[in-house]
């Protein structure tokens, strides 16, 4: 059996990982949206979500249907705290320019965005 063949599994993972970061840098770097900064920031929130719902899809996959799940699980972490790392630098640097008081007061007015920041830490 091929390498490929045992792993296919882990390709699909880092081929989508990897091609969602490259789609959301070419958005970025060459404006292929009305306003990058926030297409980068609303998607990639988003893809962290869809990153963060895998990993933890994970365990149950193993149980019943797919006994290999398990062994992207790492991956597919990780591949969500970068999306979320890139969305909260995009949310503090793009929308707010840095500036602690807009960030703060963001915080209080938005409760979700607090619960968010919070799980973030």
């Amino acid at each position: 059996m091929t390498w490929l063949a045992r792993n296919w599994h882990r390709v699909l993972v880092h081929g989508a990982g990897i091609a969602a970061l490259a789609w959301l840098g070419a958005v970025y770097v060459f404006a292929l949206a009305p306003l990058p900064d926030r297409y980068v920031m609303l998607h990639s929130g988003t893809w962290g979500l869809v990153f963060l719902t895998a990993t933890l899809a994970c365990t149950p996959l193993r149980r019943w249907v797919f006994p290999r799940a398990i062994q992207v699980r790492r991956a597919l972490g990780l591949y969500a705290f970068a999306f979320i790392c890139i969305h909260v630098a995009v949310y503090a640097v793009a929308e707010n320019g840095l500036d602690a008081n807009l960030i703060v007061r963001d915080l209080d007015e938005r409760r979700a965005m607090l619960i968010g920041f919070a799980g973030w830490l």
